[in-house]
């Protein structure tokens, strides 16, 4: 049934914010939204607050994935065939455009497209 939400999941090209994504990689309480590229690659967008992105590997221990200053932007890639530490990779962080973060408020923060 995993195996089918995770598929389910990455074929999904649009945005979603904060909760449980792929596996069990999981935000926590800050802001993020997450742009699906493609069946192995997002692009992670934080907000005002600095985002830690984190997994459990097979043994059940956290480890961080990647840290995301504010206003910034990461493409991450995840390879189901590696182990769960080796999996994830990091290949771009960039601070966002004043386009980009004007963009991201209008359409994730902005309380009128949430009625």
């Amino acid at each position: 049934m995993e195996r089918f939400i995770v598929n389910f999941l990455r074929g999904i090209p649009e945005f979603i914010s904060g909760g449980k994504y792929r596996t069990s990689c999981w935000n926590g309480m800050e802001e993020t939204a997450i742009l699906n590229l493609d069946g192995t690659k997002d692009e992670y967008y934080s907000f005002e607050n600095a985002v830690n992105i984190y997994e459990y590997d097979e043994a059940g221990r956290q480890f961080q994935i990647a840290h995301m200053e504010p206003f910034t932007k990461i493409i991450l890639s995840f390879d189901e065939s590696s182990k769960m530490r080796q999996g994830y990779k990091v290949s771009s962080v960039l601070e966002m455009t004043n386009r980009e973060i004007d963009w991201i408020y209008n359409v994730f923060v902005k309380p009128i497209n949430w009625r």
